[in-house]
């Protein structure tokens, strides 16, 4: 193994009151070359097959988050959630990936914001794609979507669906405070997406 360190901040901190989508290319461009190794590494590399889902822990933060809106919303939530569940039990193509590419996993020239490196790769393996778009969702929800539609441009076998599902949710699981899920929330509702 080679381990360097990277000088710089995270993505995560960096982006902060800033657009995201300049990211878009880097995220697709780097999703795209680790799946592509997928067969080189499946005959030479044992690769984990993540196909475990805590059903538990969905029911429980959906639980957590149902406490923050509205009567009128939760019908809309409690759909969104539901349609999250039944496309995540679809058996679907799995390719190498990161599966922890998030604004924290991910390093900037804190003057530029050009990407100085990807750390973090300790949970590599081969799964369903849809789990890197839930990764980059916690950057952003609209940088998740761009990511989704330029990577099935690109051939990948995702569900337009189930990626706009993994942008609301991935987004609003990221919040621990009423005020923020609110936030968050009408954020998603500005997209189109609740």
């Amino acid at each position: 193994y080679v381990y360097q360190k990277v000088e710089g901040e995270t993505l995560e901190e960096y982006i902060k009151g800033k657009d995201p989508m300049r990211y878009v290319d880097f995220l697709v461009d780097t999703i795209t070359n680790i799946a592509n190794l997928s067969e080189a590494l499946a005959t030479t590399i044992p690769l984990h097959l993540d196909t475990s889902t805590d059903w538990k822990w969905y029911d429980n933060r959906y639980n957590e988050m149902k406490a923050y809106i509205s009567t009128d919303e939760e019908k809309n939530w409690r759909q969104v959630f539901e349609a999250f569940i039944a496309s995540k039990k679809v058996e679907r193509t799995h390719y190498a990936i990161h599966n922890d590419l998030h604004g924290g996993n991910i390093i900037v020239d804190p003057s530029s914001g050009d990407v100085r490196g990807i750390i973090d790769f300790g949970d590599f393996c081969m799964a369903d794609m849809h789990k890197e778009i839930w990764n980059t969702a916690k950057i952003a929800p609209e940088l998740a979507l761009a990511v989704g539609d330029a990577l099935i441009s690109r051939g990948f076998s995702l569900d337009p669906e189930f990626i706009k599902q993994c942008a609301t949710i991935s987004a609003l699981f990221e919040h621990r405070s009423k005020q923020s899920f609110q936030a968050k929330f009408a954020h998603l509702r500005s997209l189109g997406l609740v």
